[in-house]
């Protein structure tokens, strides 16, 4: 089997701005604060976005970026090593939420 290199073989990603590891408490705290977020939003708008688009507008695009911050860190730790079970388990755990 020939062996290509792509001149990106010492990078690495740095996920520390993220999270500290895939045991980083903050994962699941963010996970219970957007199902929080989310509920609320539902119970906020539900029926009543011709008087308050606006206002669910904000509300939804913050909800958004505190979901993204868990599945983006845990697709990128999973780019490094796809067959690392314990990252895959934890993004199929997230990714039902």
């Amino acid at each position: 089997m020939v062996s290509k290199t792509t001149g990106a073989e010492g990078v690495r990603w740095d996920l520390g701005i993220f999270y500290s590891g895939l045991e980083d408490a903050r994962i699941n705290n963010d996970i219970v604060l957007f199902e929080e977020k989310a509920k609320k939003f539902r119970a906020d708008y539900r029926g009543n976005l011709a008087t308050k688009l606006g206002s669910a507008i904000t509300d939804y695009s913050e909800i958004m970026k505190l979901s993204e911050k868990p599945i983006g860190f845990l697709y990128l730790l999973q780019s490094t090593d796809v067959t690392n079970a314990e990252v895959n388990a934890k993004l199929a755990e997230v990714e039902l939420v």
